[in-house]
């Protein structure tokens, strides 16, 4: 048992009645699940510090097969904070073997923002074989709103991009 658990295990136990502790009990073990699953899901996406972090990621990743995806934002903008939620959710269902998820701050790296023309809160940009693979709503660029994405929205998403640029498609339009 985790050091949370043991210690709501010890405060429940000086308890006088059976029911609150029972109650009790429950409440450490789902707040102790909900805490390692969030651990996990930090692990599954990293934080790049630096444009050289970005530029390692993507060339790490040129021939390996996998897409890289690298959410550009505000890091405590609520979209982003949003997305990012999705973003950790898709990599625990697309698994390592797909995709490679970053997360990068445009206020800690601004290298790219000029390049890139980043000036929404939450951009997301994908990679594969050390080339960008332009993903489109029906409306252009600016036609996704990624702050909408569940997990499980976003994880098809990768897949689909994934497929189309494994076929050598290097524009991917998505309604």
């Amino acid at each position: 048992m985790d050091v949370l658990g043991e210690h709501c295990t010890a405060t429940a136990s000086a308890s006088d009645s059976a029911e609150p502790l029972h109650d009790f009990q429950f409440i450490c073990e789902a707040l102790a699940r909900s805490l390692s699953s969030r651990a996990m899901q930090s692990y599954q996406v990293e934080h790049l510090h630096s444009a050289e972090a970005v530029d390692d990621a993507i060339n790490r990743e040129g021939e390996s097969g996998r897409l890289v995806v690298v959410r550009f934002g505000r890091g405590g903008h609520g979209d982003c904070v949003r997305f990012d939620d999705a973003l950790a959710a898709a990599a625990e269902r697309v698994g390592p073997g797909v995709a490679a998820m970053y997360a990068v701050d445009i206020e800690e790296v601004r290298d790219f923002n000029a390049m890139y023309e980043l000036t929404e809160p939450c951009t997301v940009m994908f990679f594969y074989g050390y080339r960008h693979v332009n993903v489109r709503g029906l409306r252009g660029r600016d036609g996704i709103d990624w702050a909408a994405c569940t997990g499980g929205e976003f994880a098809g998403l990768v897949l689909a991009v994934h497929e189309r640029a494994k076929a050598g498609r290097r524009l991917v339009i998505v309604d």
